[in-house]
């Protein structure tokens, strides 16, 4: 098997980081999603934090 070209690891890398970047944006809606969620709900922080640990 050849080793990979110059181009091939950018391109890979490349590729990488929109998946990356995507996955951020999902993460962001999902995130907001649960604030508003919250914040409809009247929950503060301390209760929302203590539900977590």
């Amino acid at each position: 098997m050849p080793s990979p070209t110059s181009l091939s690891i950018k391109t890979s890398s490349v590729l990488r980081l929109i998946k990356e970047e995507a996955s951020y944006r999902k993460e962001t809606i999902q995130q907001k999603a649960t604030v508003e969620r919250l914040e409809k709900e009247g929950a503060d922080e301390k209760r929302y934090l203590n539900r977590l640990s």
